[in-house]
């Protein structure tokens, strides 16, 4: 069974920054392991969805992307994903750590207000 962490639901209140962000994540998959030619040895969430003029997608974050860190904190699960966003409020800026084609690069998304 899939866990998705949702970070934009219609659901959450406008102050949530999960919904400002605007990505869905889940487990890297062994499917999406093979598609992606990962190593074994490489945590972290794959970006499942991004919403259209969100600040994620402002940023360049795209689907298959891999958040490997949180404002400087590794994430394993979906789990490390959503406790490492739960207490940013608007205004804060969240610093990602991705991987993408083989190669690792931060982007720093500011949470609206």
């Amino acid at each position: 069974m899939a866990v998705s962490a949702d970070v934009y639901s219609d659901a959450l209140p406008q102050s949530d920054p999960t919904q400002i962000i605007g990505l869905k994540a889940g487990p890297v998959t062994p499917e999406l392991r093979e598609q992606l030619n990962l190593q074994t040895s490489v945590q972290g969430v794959a970006i499942t969805e991004i919403a259209r003029g969100s600040q994620a997608a402002q940023e360049g974050l795209r689907v298959n992307d891999l958040i490997l860190e949180v404002n400087r904190k590794p994430v394993a699960s979906v789990k490390d994903f959503s406790q490492a966003i739960k207490n940013v409020k608007p205004g804060d800026s969240v610093l990602f750590l991705i991987q993408r084609e083989g190669s690792t690069f931060y982007r720093v998304i500011k949470v609206r207000k």
